[in-house]
């Protein structure tokens, strides 16, 4: 970040503004929808809130991962010592927003498969502890049987976490393979998995960290100033406005951070992995 702070910044910065413009533009909505008087304004409103909701998730996901990838070229410079310029971060992402789109969506596919198989696990063993309550398998049913059950739905339920947050590590660089490897989704998705073969926990623990850091410092900055919006008692109009500021600042901090820990992790593993530590000192040595 200290070589290139006006590169990751600027595109931070772009993905904030738009988010926090459509969200504070789809809370305005929602609030118009609670607030109108008759049923047409309510439907109109109810009607410009869900809009409002499609568009900032598409335009969300859009710009972050644009901004994804850009914050990715950048880091990887600043690793060499190199300063990159915002033209030249765009230029090195633009040929690769499809397949980052691509993979973001074969990514979502995966959770969906996961989430259908996971359901219909649990499932079923809701429908055996309904079974067990009513008594249609055993007869009677004791109190220490139907704990027994439920204790064991409730473990299962944990456990499903695990493999998940497995998964999502394993995938966890398949966005820095795809814009410094220029690698398509689905070799995007097979090299992460092989970098990350052997270190599954310690990212885990690393990603972990970085999420609570992440909501630190969001809670840093939205609590006082929402403590100060309700004490002052700002009209809902200034709320929202001082919500969006916040939003747009924590979005700020975050979106280079997270991204940043991504990309050295990646760089990280292949210097584990493959020596990639040679290779940086030789392009270091060049620039």
């Amino acid at each position: 970040m200290r070589h290139n702070p006006g590169t990751m910044f600027f595109y931070a910065g772009i993905v904030s503004v738009i988010t926090g413009a459509l969200s504070v533009f789809s809370l305005w909505s929602t609030n118009q929808a609670v607030l109108s008087s008759t049923d047409l304004a309510q439907g109109a409103a109810g009607d410009a809130a869900v809009m409002a909701q499609l568009a900032l998730g598409i335009v969300t996901a859009v710009t972050s991962l644009i901004a994804t990838g850009a914050l990715v070229v950048s880091v990887s410079q600043s690793v060499i010592g190199q300063k990159v310029s915002l033209g030249q971060v765009w230029r090195a992402v633009r040929g690769r927003v499809w397949s980052l789109i691509g993979l973001s969506l074969l990514i979502v596919l995966i959770a969906i498969g996961f989430v259908i198989v996971t359901s219909i696990i649990f499932a079923l063993l809701l429908v055996t502890v309904f079974s067990a309550m009513l008594g249609t398998f055993t007869g009677d049913v004791t109190e220490e049987g139907f704990m027994l059950v439920l204790g064991l739905t409730l473990l299962a339920l944990a456990l499903s976490a695990i493999p998940a947050f497995i998964i999502a590590t394993r995938l966890s660089v398949s966005f820095s393979a795809v814009v410094l490897e220029k690698a398509g989704p689905g070799t995007a998705m097979s090299r992460s998995w092989r970098l990350t073969r052997g270190s599954t926990w310690r990212l885990i623990g690393l990603y972990v960290l970085m999420a609570i850091i992440a909501v630190i410092v969001t809670s840093a900055l939205g609590v006082p100033v929402a403590l100060l919006a309700e004490t002052l008692g700002l009209s809902p109009g200034l709320s929202l406005a001082a919500s969006a500021v916040v939003g747009v600042l924590a979005n700020l901090i975050v979106t280079p951070f997270t991204a940043g820990v991504l990309s050295l992790a990646y760089i990280d593993l292949r210097i584990r992995s493959e020596g990639l530590d040679v290779q940086l000192a030789q392009a270091a040595a060049r620039a």
